[in-house]
């Protein structure tokens, strides 16, 4: 809920596990909005007939159903919020909102310290330390980046690398080094 009005942003979204909850009540946290989860309580029957009701987008790009095996797998593996709302698919429109700002003005906006993650002074780490950091990543993208089959050889040219230039070795062979790996590849 904006903290500077009544107005309410509805999420309408399974986020069956607390992981997929987590970003939302982040921001809300980071904003100083209040994060209400609402549980609609129904059988999976009803959960199953709902769905099939649901209509596609007006572009019909996107289709809203859910496949009824992956419904029944939510359905069973749900994880509960003990701070829900829970409502039921008895109530009426006016029952849940009224239930909903209820729950919304007893909620406290939380505020949780976003701590960013600790990160080294440069200063601290030896050069060796930084250049070793260094070609981790970049050795790290390219694996990941369709070279998989090829991890142990690229990691064993990076090992390599690394050894030559702890020698001091010069700029001529660091090229014929290059070379030589990329005339195997």
């Amino acid at each position: 809920m904006d903290p500077s009005s009544s107005r309410i942003i509805l999420i309408e979204d399974i986020f069956h596990f607390h992981s997929y909850r987590r970003p939302f009540s982040d921001f809300c946290a980071k904003h100083g909005f209040k994060f209400v989860m609402v549980k609609v309580n129904c059988s999976l029957n009803d959960a199953i007939e709902f769905n099939q009701k649901r209509k596609p987008d007006f572009l019909e790009i996107v289709q809203l159903t859910v496949t009824t095996p992956m419904l029944t797998n939510i359905y069973n593996r749900f994880e509960d919020d003990p701070k829900a709302l829970i409502v039921d698919t008895k109530m009426d429109e006016t029952q849940v909102l009224t239930l909903l700002r209820k729950k919304i003005a007893e909620t406290k906006v939380e505020v949780r310290k976003m701590v960013p993650p600790r990160i080294h002074p440069m200063t601290e780490l030896t050069d060796a330390e930084i250049f070793d950091s260094m070609t981790r990543k970049v050795t790290n993208k390219i694996i990941s980046h369709g070279f998989q089959d090829r991890a142990k050889e690229i990691n064993d040219f990076r090992r390599e690398f690394l050894k030559q230039k702890s020698r001091n070795v010069d700029e001529k062979q660091f090229e014929d080094l290059i070379l030589k790996f990329l005339n195997k590849t």
